[in-house]
């Protein structure tokens, strides 16, 4: 099981657990901007986002290392005035404010202690297309910051650079046998985050993402957000059952998108999950600031920075074991896997098999990848891995408040490492038993 205690841990495992799919799928030009096209695939939701992206903030523009403030040159949404005291600036990016607010109402006796942490927050994400660069500032009440600088695509960067540390609140409640239950995340913390993603998207890249008018419905007329703005608002609805320990709640989620009618830019997005018997939270997404802002050439300055992320210019040549799918006999709702679908070029990778259909519980499959297995092994030491025989598995939680979790898959017989992504809705607990499972099948003995 995943300490309840160890956020920074787990989001650390999951990071490396994926490195090998991020640096190979087709890259976004941030050269390229879509502000004010591809209307219709606004909004990015889901697991997707969660996988891809791991964030940053900023009360006070002067973060860390001395960094020169930048200059505002064009603003439309709730702008302060600029600071008489800016200095020079040459570099222009797409510049994008966020207010983050999480509201919890938690049932449950034993709840996730979120001491040291907060549920309000400010980011702050300055785009570079020319330079192909990003840099997400996350501000807390206190002061504190999470500063991340991105080289290269800021959906798969190549090089990443942090200081500061993320403390944003996880509400839940610990299950009967112990595990976190966390009701909503909130933006991952460790690497560039927008509320409107889709301006990182390439056009393949947008057509992998579910938008929000893919999988919501837009209501009648137009509604004004928290601010008071004119908007038009969508609303998706998502009903499933997840186990927890000993007991199995239905869960409920529901979120409003409410985007500027014309330019389809999102405004705000509150995301509520409700877990019967356990409780409700709530993340609001609010855009402060959607304009472009000049920054001095000191600004994406990493020195005195941690690298976090720094991948090869080449992927390794993958061994033959991960060429082709290796199926699961059912998917972890009980019923029949079927012939995986192939998808090609998309979020997973350069190639996936996927069990399952759109909107239900799926198995996905990376192929055509060389698995990183350091922190495979690091968690087999640990006394972390399930097994049967020849074969070890390790779950991670990738995204626990919409039950998304990758898995890797270990043949000691053949050292071939598979790796895997399980979602929507499914809990560590019942993956873990399904894959228990699955691996006790596999064992001849």
């Amino acid at each position: 099981m995943i300490p309840t205690d160890d956020v920074e841990r787990i989001v650390d495992r999951i990071r490396s657990a994926t490195a090998e799919v991020t640096h190979t799928a087709a890259a976004a030009d941030l050269s390229t901007d879509r502000r004010n096209t591809c209307a219709s695939r606004r909004h990015v939701v889901g697991f997707a986002a969660a996988a891809i992206l791991l964030t940053g903030v900023a009360l006070s523009l002067l973060v860390a290392n001395n960094h020169e403030t930048p200059s505002k040159v064009g603003s439309n949404v709730d702008t302060p005035p600029p600071s008489p005291s800016v200095a020079p600036a040459n570099i222009e990016t797409t510049h994008e404010r966020v207010e983050i607010m999480i509201t919890s109402d938690l049932q449950c006796a034993n709840k996730i202690d979120t001491t040291g942490t907060f549920t309000q927050l400010t980011v702050e994400t300055w785009i570079d297309r020319a330079n192909h660069r990003a840099r997400t500032t996350m501000t807390y009440p206190d002061g504190s910051t999470q500063d991340i600088i991105a080289f290269g695509d800021g959906i798969y960067p190549t090089k990443m650079y942090q200081s500061g540390m993320g403390r944003i609140a996880r509400p839940g409640c610990i299950a009967s046998d112990g595990e976190p239950v966390v009701l909503s995340l909130g933006p991952p913390d460790g690497s560039v985050y927008l509320l409107n993603l889709q301006d990182l998207l390439t056009e393949q890249q947008a057509e992998q993402f579910n938008s929000y008018d893919k999988v919501a419905t837009r209501q009648p007329g137009q509604i004004p957000d928290s601010r008071g703005r004119t908007t038009e608002m969508w609303t998706q609805e998502v009903q499933g059952t997840a186990t927890f320990g000993t007991e199995t709640a239905a869960i409920e989620q529901t979120t409003q998108t409410y985007v500027t009618p014309g330019t389809h830019r999102i405004t705000e997005r509150v995301t509520t999950n409700t877990y019967n018997a356990i409780g409700t939270a709530t993340v609001t997404e609010t855009l402060t600031d959607d304009t472009t802002v000049t920054v001095p050439t000191s600004f994406f300055d990493v020195a005195g920075y941690t690298i976090t992320k720094l991948q090869p210019n080449e992927p390794a040549t993958p061994p033959p074991c991960v060429t082709e799918p290796f199926a699961p006999s059912t998917l972890p709702d009980g019923t029949d896997a079927g012939t995986a679908r192939i998808e090609t070029s998309g979020i997973f990778g350069p190639s996936a098999a996927i069990w399952g259909q759109p909107g239900k519980v799926q198995v996905i499959e990376t192929l055509h990848l060389s698995q990183d297995s350091t922190n495979f092994f690091a968690s087999v030491a640990a006394g972390n891995a399930l097994s049967a025989g020849p074969w070890l598995a390790i779950l991670s939680s990738l995204d626990e408040a919409n039950g998304v979790t990758v898995v890797e898959l270990y043949n000691s017989t053949d050292g071939c490492l598979r790796h895997y992504q399980i979602q929507p809705g499914v809990t560590i607990a019942t993956t873990t038993h399904y894959v228990q499972q699955w691996i006790e099948q596999l064992d001849p003995s």
